[in-house]
C-alpha cells in the first residue's frame, strides 16, 4: 500500500470527492483497499485513486 500527500486546494482541484474514500484513522477500510492500491491522503482522509494512476503520480 503506497500512500501520497496532496493539499487540501489540490484535492478540490483534483476531484478526489469522486473517488472511494475512509478516514485516515479507518484501520479495517485501509487494510480492504489491498496493498497494490494506489492512496492519497488529503486533510483527515485518504482517497483510493486506483482507477487514475495520473492523480497518484501528481501527488507528493
Amino acid at each position: 500500500m503506497r500512500i501520497r500527500y496532496v493539499s487540501k486546494q489540490q484535492g478540490q482541484t483534483l476531484k478526489l470527492s469522486t473517488f472511494p474514500s475512509f478516514a485516515k484513522n479507518d484501520k479495517s477500510s485501509r487494510a480492504m483497499a489491498g496493498p497494490a492500491s494506489l492512496l492519497v491522503s488529503c486533510g483527515g482522509t485518504i482517497y483510493n485513486v486506483s482507477s487514475n494512476p495520473d492523480i497518484y503520480n501528481q501527488a507528493k
